[in-house]
């Protein structure tokens, strides 16, 4: 007997979100698929889904593979907030 899923929505946070939609543009301009990019950066296609939707908080690593199979580097920088 098949069992009923229930899908979850994730949360989406605004960095989160807006970082998705750059990442989508940038592998878009390559003329590279979802799965294509999660095969060359040792992701799945639903992590990068994921993380172009904003509903993925990557790690570092995975962040360095996408960006090293975008033909890019990963910068990443603290930066200290005026309050």
């Amino acid at each position: 007997m098949k069992k009923d899923r229930v899908k979850v929505a994730r949360p989406v946070h605004p960095p989160l979100k807006a970082f998705g939609k750059k990442l989508r543009e940038l592998r878009k301009a390559r003329g590279i698929s979802q799965q294509g990019l999660a095969v060359r950066a040792g992701a799945t296609q639903a992590t990068v889904a994921h993380i172009e939707a904003g509903t993925a908080n990557p790690t570092a690593a995975t962040l360095e593979g996408i960006a090293t199979a975008l033909g890019m580097e990963l910068k990443m920088d603290l930066v200290i907030r005026n309050r």
